[in-house]
């Protein structure tokens, strides 16, 4: 649980394709694209929605 949350503070993010820890500067963790493997195509950043703080996080965007 608290790895989780230090995660989540750090923002840290692991690049799908080549699987490189980037730290964003944001809060939450889950999966990116990074620079050199985006596409231009998939979305460039992924929530892990499995934690509750993400999940505040992502209901807190706005919509249009």
């Amino acid at each position: 649980m608290f790895n989780n949350f230090r995660r989540w503070l750090n923002g840290e993010f692991i690049c799908t394709p080549c699987g490189k820890l980037f730290h964003l500067m944001s809060f939450g963790f889950g999966d990116t694209v990074c620079p050199r493997c985006y596409s231009g195509k998939p979305p460039l950043v992924r929530l892990d929605k499995t934690y509750i703080l993400n999940r505040i996080l992502a209901n807190m965007t706005v919509r249009k």
